[in-house]
């Protein structure tokens, strides 16, 4: 096309349910060589608060990919549209709209300067650098990697196609002007899963605490329980003690209640 400056296609490895944007996350092709994207599935899950900043759904009544699931890039141009049609009262005609909006039309000179303006204001949706947007990332997604290798195509032993018309060096000059070869495969069949898990817990904070409280106090179930005999053992002897006082006062009392005898004076025989 006169408006791209290289020669090729551009393509975007992306999940079935995700909005592709080649512009941003894209790989390109060249003409004249054959192109091999080698692809391997990641699946991430992240931990919601407390432990993280990642949303279950970020999707709301402002992302204007609707029929797509949630992606930080979408969320991005949402906030951009957005903040245009605020502003221009329309939108990018490059992105989706909201509700009940329009996309400002190219006769429209007011619309096209307000859209220049606001753009180099807030920076292009690729990079904006004004705009306070809450993108977060999700808790579970998708990521592809891509390993990148390519060869001239085709070559001038090679039956390119359907060149009856043709001499066949001119059939492969036009092929390598004119076309390219894409081959994408999966480097492996399984996929790698990276999962967040807590570093710290309850249940390491209670173990650790229960472990530090043994440690310097020497609180323990075998301690308690020595602690448990020794308090009924002191209680024990405590209540013996006093049942021996008690008696030994009633003792004493029965003993000064008595009357004397006098030996001095008795009958002999």
């Amino acid at each position: 096309m006169s408006t791209s400056e290289a020669a090729g296609v551009r393509l975007s490895i992306h999940g079935q349910l995700e909005y592709p944007f080649p512009d941003t996350f894209g790989y390109s092709a060249p003409t004249g060589f054959v192109s091999s994207f080698g692809i391997r599935r990641r699946k991430v899950e992240r931990l919601p608060a407390p432990y993280g900043d990642c949303v279950q759904d970020g999707k709301d009544d402002k992302y204007i990919y609707r029929d797509h699931v949630y992606q930080p890039e979408g969320c991005h141009r949402s906030c951009f549209q957005h903040a245009l049609i605020k502003s221009c009262s329309c939108g990018d005609p490059r992105l989706p709209l909201p509700p009940n909006g329009t996309h400002c039309s190219a006769y429209n000179s007011a619309a096209r300067q307000c859209l220049e303006t606001k753009m180099a204001e807030l920076g292009d949706f690729h990079h904006p650098n004004r705009l306070n947007c809450d993108c977060k990332q999700p808790c579970t997604h998708d990521a592809y990697g891509v390993t990148y290798s390519c060869a001239k195509w085709p070559s001038s032993a090679a039956d390119a196609g359907d060149c009856d018309d043709m001499h066949p060096e001119e059939c492969v000059e036009h092929y390598k002007q004119q076309a390219a070869m894409l081959e994408i495969y999966y480097e492996q069949l399984n996929y790698e899963s990276l999962t967040e898990t807590e570093a710290y817990g309850m249940v390491n904070l209670i173990a650790d605490f229960g472990g530090q409280l043994g440690l310097w106090m020497g609180i323990s179930v075998i301690t308690c329980m020595e602690f448990a005999v020794l308090i009924f053992d002191l209680a024990t002897l405590c209540c013996q003690r006093r049942k021996e006082r008690i008696r030994r006062k009633s003792l004493r009392k029965t003993t000064a209640h008595l009357e004397p005898v006098d030996f001095t004076k008795s009958d002999m025989y």
